[in-house]
């Protein structure tokens, strides 16, 4: 079987299998099994892609400064998980199951040889699956019963709450990718219908910060035409927005009176919004500790400067009952229901290990724009600028759920492999050539 084959597999997995796991009761397959898989196929592409046709295509600076990131990332968490005696099988295991699966994947898709019609298929593979959670959230709603919002997840989600957060951050990839299609070409109805359809699972899932990222994505895609320079993307975008803002607030509307308050009125209490002490009692009775969780780690967990700078290591977020080794019992005691990313780097890798996660996350703007400039498909184009916004969507979410090691990291660095594969053939076509040459 051909490794891209394999990647097509494990993509549909990753978004599908969750969904088995909680409605037919298939069986829990934990993910260190499932991202072996991946660190496999990396070093089968490493050994037999020559021999398979499978070469790599030509070395460009972008793939050679994220290794340099991963290396430093990969040796961070080396360092402060042997500093704090961690046990081996548990870092390990957090390389495999958290820091870098997907990391590997998209190294995997920069070194093999995808052809034009490979990357179309990822890509919208991608964002089918992404579609696939609204009509699904729909029938939990309206077939399901469920008393609480974090029930209607869609697929994402192995138990009957959580992933709503996922879900609401997936939501604004696919209204970001919609837009992107409507500023450089002009409005098309179906791809208006789905941008807004786009509000669904933050809408009856209560993820109040995905409707917040619809309006970001938004508003960096102007920017992003601004900046790389594409006057026609920007009198697009300007001719659509007073449609889109209308059909936005319609759609919202009538989303909103299909929610019940009795079921959903925490959803609809917008002081949640702009009252700083009823968000820090929200943040604390849900258990999420999205905002307090940084004073909690300063106050309780960190004893110095070397575990604010450090963190505790991987141990200190999980455990493993294969070699009797647990999480630690303070962040166990204050995080009863799980943490954000941002928590979860801040405690393992600490502020140095954050502050380059977020680097990595940014540099994808920059080569991107670059890329912009010289990428003439419009396909290509249309998702290019949809990925800035995305980068963005994903910067801000790793303080709101799960991104590194969910469906959301997944479906952001297979479109940053896709894109890097992209514009390292395009930057050898386009050397020397005119734009209008390129086919």
């Amino acid at each position: 079987m051909r490794v891209i084959n394999v990647i097509y597999i494990l993509i549909v997995f990753n978004f599908i299998y969750p969904f088995f796991v909680r409605y037919i009761g298939l069986p829990y397959i934990k993910g260190l099994y499932v991202n072996s898989i991946i660190f496999a196929l990396f070093v089968y592409s490493l050994l037999m892609g020559p021999f398979l046709g499978q070469s790599r295509v030509q070395s460009n600076k972008v793939v050679s400064k994220y290794k340099i990131m991963f290396f430093a990332l990969l040796s961070l968490l080396l360092f402060s998980s042997l500093f704090n005696y961690n046990h081996w099988f548990v870092l390990i295991k957090s390389i495999v199951e958290i820091y870098f699966p997907y990391i590997v994947l998209f190294l995997i898709i920069t070194r093999i040889k995808l052809s034009k019609n490979e990357e179309v298929i990822l890509i919208k593979l991608c964002y089918i699956l992404i579609i696939l959670q609204i009509p699904v959230v729909l029938i939990q709603y309206f077939i399901g019963g469920y008393s609480t919002a974090d029930s209607m997840s869609g697929t994402v989600s192995f138990e009957e709450l959580g992933g709503t957060g996922i879900n609401g951050v997936l939501g604004a990839f696919l209204f970001s990718v919609c837009m992107s299609r409507i500023a450089i070409t002009k409005i098309n109805p179906g791809f208006l219908l789905l941008g807004l359809s786009a509000f669904v699972p933050s809408i009856f899932g209560g993820s109040r910060f995905g409707i917040i990222l619809m309006g970001v994505v938004v508003i960096v895609l102007i920017i992003s035409l601004i900046w790389v320079g594409d006057a026609q993307g920007v009198r697009g975008i300007a001719r659509s927005f007073g449609l889109i803002v209308i059909m936005t607030i319609i759609l919202y509307g009538v989303f909103v009176y299909l929610v019940p308050k009795n079921r959903f009125a925490e959803y609809l209490d917008f002081n949640l919004l702009t009252s700083r002490q009823e968000v820090l009692e929200y943040d604390s009775d849900q258990g999420s500790q999205r905002i307090l969780g940084y004073e909690i780690l300063n106050k309780f967990v960190f004893k110095d400067w070397n575990d604010i700078l450090f963190g505790l290591g991987s141990g200190a977020t999980i455990g493993s009952k294969e070699v009797g080794a647990k999480a630690n019992k303070i962040f166990l005691n204050y995080f009863p229901v799980g943490a954000p990313d941002g928590i979860y780097f801040m405690l393992t890798i600490g502020a140095i290990g954050l502050m380059l996660v977020t680097i990595i996350l940014v540099y994808g703007i920059f080569w991107v724009q670059k890329y912009l400039q010289i990428e003439t498909c419009l396909f290509m184009r249309m998702n290019g600028y949809a990925f800035i916004s995305i980068t963005v969507a994903c910067l801000l979410s790793i303080h709101y759920t799960l991104v590194w090691s969910s469906q959301i990291g997944l479906t952001y660095w297979v479109l940053a492999g896709v894109l890097v594969n992209r514009y390292g053939e395009v930057s050898t076509i386009s050397n020397g050539y005119p734009l209008a040459e390129i086919k």
